[in-house]
């Protein structure tokens, strides 16, 4: 099953796919896509170019999709709830042809199910503790109106999150990843160590809690002791921008997808073996 979203909210959108028949083949049929969008009940949606939509690790049936709200499935998608009123800093003088205000990124923790991250593209970081009963916000010390970017949940410590604040909009191309080990309520900057280039997503190594990767705009850098040095992941990967990453736990590599030069495959156990 693969889960989709097109442009500014469209979708989201889920693939069951099966071998097709020849009739299909020949028609031209490619998948069987089928359209699991949420109702928004009269409101106006506002979604990102790339909405994000997440599986839970708790519950591989269980999703979480967000737009200027988030929204919770148990079921793949047949049913939806609204977990969240708008978690944006919402100013209509500030809307245009291009959506804005928007959840930006979702993560739910892998130790505590109902513990969920939403961060959003005006500067905002909102947590519940209680699968969406109350929402929280934990930016006050982040810097203001930048991009979430991107969370990362620990796997090792139910408190502790990592965000990666993007302030390229408002003219910022300093380097953010941050850490919180109370939920959100403090944040430190340990991005220190990484070369003057925006950040783009932070992972944690599913192995070991000091172990971090953080793609940027020059491509993807790794920490083994928490943050206090930062190093080239890997060799061969291009001076490029790094969009995403994910961390492929059965053949122990880093999936890195690159805004114009493909997707690459790195070994991490040298990585892991470099930490012990």
């Amino acid at each position: 099953i693969v889960y989709a979203v097109s442009r500014y909210g469209g979708g989201p959108t889920r693939n069951d796919y099966t071998p097709l028949s020849e009739e299909e083949q020949l028609g031209g049929r490619r998948s069987r896509g089928t359209s699991i969008a949420p109702n928004f009940e009269g409101e106006r949606k506002r979604a990102q170019w790339v909405s994000p939509i997440i599986i839970s690790p708790h519950d591989n049936k269980r999703l979480l999709y967000g737009a200027q709200f988030v929204f919770l499935t148990n079921d793949q998608g047949e049913s939806w709830k609204r977990i969240s009123p708008d978690l944006t800093n919402y100013d209509p003088a500030k809307q245009g042809n291009i959506a804005y205000s928007t959840v930006f990124a979702i993560d739910e923790s892998p130790v505590r199910k109902g513990l969920i991250y939403a961060g959003t593209d005006d500067g905002l970081v909102q947590v519940t503790q209680d699968e969406g009963q109350t929402w929280t916000n934990v930016s006050a010390s982040l810097p203001p109106d930048h991009c979430i970017a991107s969370i990362d949940a620990s796997a090792f410590d139910e408190a502790t999150v990592y965000v990666v604040v993007n302030g390229k909009r408002v003219n910022d191309f300093n380097c953010y990843v941050f850490k919180s080990t109370d939920y959100g309520q403090t944040w430190t900057n340990i991005a220190g160590g990484i070369p003057g280039s925006i950040a783009n997503v932070v992972k944690e190594d599913p192995t070991n809690k000091n172990i971090l990767y953080v793609g940027t705009d020059r491509g993807v850098y790794v920490t083994i002791d928490g943050g206090q040095k930062w190093e080239v992941l890997g060799t061969g990967l291009p001076s490029v921008y790094a969009q995403d990453l994910a961390i492929q736990t059965v053949e122990h590599v880093a999936v890195i997808a690159t805004h114009g030069r493909g997707a690459w495959v790195i070994d991490l156990i040298p990585v892991r073996e470099a930490a012990k």
